[in-house]
């Protein structure tokens, strides 16, 4: 973490804290997924294990991209491009809901990622036979970017 300034956190969840960081030689803007000791908890480990083997394989326009993975004090850490505003931001902004022209342009940003993870094999289809992972899905941390601007 020593290459990074931390300039606060911006979520919580079930594994850890999300931070929003300053890369201090780049000035780049990241967001680290912080997760709680992994170390002690294999649950956890292997949620993580997941999620970079994932988030790794994916490239898309409308997916955040993982930057780097590094440990530090038996804490698995994930770097990724920030997003300054979620979905969810807009979504609190605008109370009775977004206008159409909005409305659509968030649709069309998961439809075209869901897409793409279905052809990457990383979202596959809901059958009973099949299991998979819910790190592969984008509704477990919605990391998705560019929100349309009001």
């Amino acid at each position: 973490m020593d290459q990074y300034e931390n300039l606060g956190c911006i979520g919580e969840g079930t594994y850890g804290v999300v931070i929003k960081c300053r890369h201090r030689e780049t000035g780049q803007l990241v967001a680290i997924k912080q997760f709680k000791e992994t170390d002690d908890d294999e649950q956890v480990r292997k949620t993580v294990e997941r999620e970079v083997r994932v988030l790794k394989a994916l490239g898309h326009v409308n997916i955040v991209s993982l930057l780097d993975v590094f440990q530090a004090s038996g804490r698995v850490n994930l770097v990724f491009e920030y997003v300054e505003r979620t979905v969810l931001d807009c979504l609190k902004l605008q109370p009775r809901g977004l206008g159409d022209a909005p409305t659509r342009r968030i649709m069309w940003q998961l439809v075209k990622a869901v897409e793409y993870l279905h052809t990457q094999k990383a979202c596959p289809s809901r059958s009973p036979s099949r299991s998979w992972p819910p790190a592969a899905s984008l509704s477990y941390d919605a990391h998705l970017r560019r929100p349309p601007l009001e």
